[in-house]
């Protein structure tokens, strides 16, 4: 278990130089998620591929292997001649291996004192059936995009490097119809942010989506979350090929004003794409914003996007004090999870005779309001108070009524909330908060359950949402009131219907629904010590 990040900084300056590079690299590795076995017979060249690539690849020489697979369940993308096809199908030889890369390979380096993943051009693969029938794969099929799904879906992969070539980013074959520009992963607080819901209904919808993450996930376990769609790839901002997206004209959702998006938003934009400024919080807040936000910056995206969107009225009048006429779209809710079966009970739920009163969310900012929470528990003793999220700073005590679950993917959240009474929204009343649109409140409606929250105007004049000064009296309002209908509120809060507004707005007609479905799937990266990367 990795010490708190109070532990860390306290005995940073009692740790040598040595130990805490070494300690800095374990931490970079944490968040890569890619499993990798790379072929290498010469010696030095594994020592150095040890050295410098993240510790979820291992180092493997071709002895290692069993016999050629037969190839009889094997995809081939690109026969490379008799030599290099006999290679591949003896890393296919290990069942644990679902595909194997040949590809143009710049040697490994520390990039700033980090390990870094190399950039790889892939020249040919093999892909085991079933895992290409999983990511949707065809022929037509660029290889940088088959090489993208095999990379995320968290699969073994054995990537066999040729240093002969340089790797070159090729144009992918279709043109990405829109490009979400995040602060996080897809698979970040469960797969819930805005930004991976979007995109969800996009893909359900047969829109292609490139998916751009600015920076790692914050939460502290990986819940190995994999989003499967052969019209989905997923970069992070250091990986994103910009020059072979530029000519492409895609719509562009950009969801967080950074500074170091600005040159991406510059070159797609000078390239003809039409550019959405989604405005999902006030950045100005510093427990928002960080050290990274820069009013100027902003305010130049704002101008430099062809549409301006916000999330709550709050956000909006933001906008409208920049020169925007923006559009409200709230956050919404994912029909094809909220509307699931649930009637299997989960095994760490409390069982009680009493109303459940629950919580999914985040757990840390000064914007949680734990006294709150507290007074809710203390005033309805005999009830248990549901907390499902990142249990992972620093909190007060709570009363014994209250049970942490930890996180959860977004696809298990309904078999909870349908078996709560209450849904709460237990934030500290201020401006930030007036200016969030709690994504959280409409998962809550379309379980049928009702919401008790503080009096933010964001919430104000939705039906099911009860809204008091005290929580605990809002809990009490939501108690008495007969559960929402749970399909109504699935039609007028779902993201089709936000989405629509937004494409409406751009003058795009809007997709009917295509198969295939987005593939959730659960596959954590597997992390090695040092001594087990290199095999013999």
């Amino acid at each position: 278990m990795r010490p708190p990040l109070w532990l860390r900084r306290a005995i940073r300056p009692f740790i040598p130089d040595v130990l805490m590079a070494t300690l800095r690299l374990r931490e970079h590795s944490r968040h890569v998620r890619v499993n990798v076995d790379v072929v290498i017979d010469e010696p030095g060249r594994a020592r150095r591929w040890l050295a410098t690539t993240p510790d979820t690849y291992r180092i493997r020489p071709t002895s290692s292997f069993g016999q050629p697979s037969r190839g009889d369940d094997v995809h081939v993308l690109s026969h490379l001649g008799p030599d290099i096809d006999e290679r591949m199908m003896r890393v296919l030889a290990d069942p644990g291996i679902g595909a194997v890369v040949f590809g143009a390979v710049d040697e490994p380096r520390l990039i700033d004192r980090r390990r870094a993943e190399p950039l790889v051009a892939p020249v040919g693969a093999a892909v085991r059936s079933d895992l290409w029938a999983e990511i949707g794969g065809t022929d037509a099929m660029d290889l940088d995009v088959v090489w993208n799904l095999l990379r995320h879906s968290g699969s073994r992969i054995g990537l066999i490097p040729d240093a002969d070539r340089s790797p070159q980013r090729r144009r992918p074959g279709e043109s990405p119809t829109v490009i979400v520009l995040s602060a996080v992963p897809m698979h970040d607080v469960g797969g819930g942010s805005r930004g991976a819901q979007m995109a969800q209904e996009l893909l359900h919808r047969g829109v292609r989506v490139v998916f751009v993450s600015l920076y790692p996930s914050a939460e502290s376990i990986d819940l190995g979350l994999r989003f499967l769609h052969p019209g989905l790839e997923q970069y992070s901002l250091a990986e994103l090929p910009i020059e072979v997206l530029a000519g492409l004209e895609p719509l562009v959702l950009l969801e967080v004003p950074a500074p170091a998006y600005v040159e991406v938003v510059d070159a797609l934009s000078a390239a003809g794409a039409t550019v959405v400024f989604d405005l999902i919080d006030d950045w100005s807040d510093p427990a928002l914003g960080g050290d990274w936000f820069d009013a100027d910056v902003e305010r130049r995206l704002v101008s430099a996007a062809d549409l301006t969107v916000a999330s709550a009225p709050d956000l909006a009048l933001r906008l409208e004090r920049l020169g925007a006429e923006p559009i409200l779209i709230p956050n919404g809710v994912n029909q094809r999870i909220f509307g699931r079966d649930v009637s299997a009970r989960p095994d760490d739920l409390p069982e009680a005779d009493t109303p459940i009163i629950g919580y999914h969310g985040s757990l840390y900012g000064n914007w949680f309001d734990w006294e709150a929470l507290s007074d809710v528990a203390e005033r309805f003793d005999t009830s248990p108070i549901v907390i499902i999220g990142d249990d992972k700073a620093p909190r007060p005590t709570m009363p014994p009524n209250v049970v942490f679950l930890g996180l959860k993917p977004q696809s298990e959240l309904p078999a909870y909330l349908a078996r709560f009474s209450v849904g709460l929204v237990p934030f500290v009343v201020s401006e930030p908060m007036h200016a969030v649109s709690p994504l959280k409140a409409f998962e809550y409606l379309a379980s049928g359950v009702a919401v008790a929250a503080p009096p933010l105007r964001a919430l104000e004049g939705i039906d099911g949402v009860y809204r008091a000064a005290s929580l605990t009296e809002a809990v009490r309002m939501a108690m008495d009131a007969p559960r929402p209908d749970q399909n109504e509120a699935l039609m007028e809060h779902s993201w089709q219907a936000r989405l629509r507004i937004l494409f409406s707005a751009a003058g795009l007609p809007w997709p009917e629904e295509v198969p295939p479905p987005v593939r959730i799937v659960s596959r954590p990266a597997v992390h090695y010590e040092r001594a087990e990367r290199r095999l013999r």
